[in-house]
């Protein structure tokens, strides 16, 4: 028996949660191990966010080096046996080379929903998500989202989502006015009501890239409209600034914005948050759109279950003609708000 356990295979996932590369490697791990067991051990897989997915690959690059690992362009790292393998592509050479077999999966839709469940854990457990969508010189680049800490800090955290959710006098069409490289980025505008807050704790370290703080003109003043996005650790902060918050996707936005030229710390470039919410898995129609949506599933023609507006057949889904007349007859078309976290 223990020469049967010392021939198992090991291996090692580490890879972006969302990437299809990481969900397959991963799927056909737990295939072989579920199948096969007398031959594989139990893999251990590791998902990560976008920036942590970053900061892993610089270190092990850094670590271990080889041209493997400064080439890979994948979003999935694999070790076997404590040896570094490769690539989800490097996985599939290394068991076709013995086992002939193909699992067909939605790899970017399995990376999607594991996302969400994670986003659903972490606001089961109290915590709250906002979105900061950016444009640089008029011209969308893109979306970072941020997880807020509100059980740790929980007046902070909810000053700081109604703020982002505020059509008027919010963060949306606030600029992104300072970028101190390679520190920090200051975002949230000067033309702002400013109120007195206190400083609520400093349980959350400045210890990583991505940390969302706010800014102060000293302890117990202010912490209300101007924040901060760290580029690096930034322990010097520790007891000073009130963090709060930690960027979980849009690595490359911030990025981007990072390497935008500046004179004396101000961008040369216009940088704005041009849109900024609370995030929201489980959106809700309000009673105009929900009366707008009823009337346009009650225009339906009762035979083809087409709409008015189709001037073409070959628009439609191909599922209505695959569909007897007795099925159209009897098709329900009452409406129902269904949560797309579902």
């Amino acid at each position: 028996m223990a020469s049967n356990c010392e021939l198992k295979l090991f291996f090692e996932v580490y890879g972006l949660i969302t990437s299809r590369e990481f969900q397959l490697a991963k799927t056909y791990l737990e295939r072989l191990r579920s199948r096969i067991p007398h031959e594989y051990d139990e893999p251990h897989i590791i998902p990560m966010l976008d920036l942590d997915w970053n900061l892993f690959l610089t270190k092990i690059r850094r670590q271990i080096g080889g041209e493997k690992l400064w080439t890979l362009k994948k979003k999935v790292v694999i070790f076997k046996n404590e040896e570094l393998l490769g690539d989800e592509e490097d996985l599939l050479e290394f068991v076709g080379s013995k086992y002939k077999f193909a699992i067909f999966e939605e790899f970017e839709a399995m990376g999607a929903k594991h996302f969400i469940k994670y986003i659903q854990q972490q606001k089961e457990f109290g915590n709250t998500f906002v979105y900061f969508t950016i444009a640089v010189d008029n011209r969308i680049i893109g979306t970072m989202l941020f997880e807020l800490f509100a059980v740790a800090v929980p007046n902070i955290s909810n000053i700081f989502v109604k703020r982002c959710k505020k059509k008027v006098g919010g963060y949306s069409g606030t600029c992104i006015q300072r970028i101190a490289w390679p520190s920090w980025i200051q975002c949230g505008g000067w033309h702002l009501n400013h109120y007195k807050v206190g400083c609520e704790n400093y349980s959350i370290p400045h210890n990583k890239r991505g940390v969302l703080s706010m800014c102060n003109n000293g302890k117990h003043r202010d912490n209300y409209t101007q924040f901060f996005i760290t580029l690096e650790p930034t322990p010097w902060m520790d007891y000073k600034y009130v963090a709060f918050g930690q960027l979980v996707h849009g690595d490359d936005i911030l990025r981007t914005l990072q390497s935008i030229p500046t004179q004396f710390e101000e961008p040369l470039k216009k940088i704005d948050i041009v849109k900024s919410g609370e995030l929201d898995l489980c959106l809700a129609f309000d009673s105009k759109e929900f009366s707008y949506l009823k009337d346009f599933i009650a225009s339906k023609d009762p035979t083809t279950g087409l709409h008015a507006d189709v001037t073409d057949v070959r628009d439609c889904s191909s599922e209505l003609l695959r569909k007897s007349d007795e099925d159209v007859h009897h098709h329900d078309s009452s409406c129902e708000i269904v949560c797309i976290c579902n």
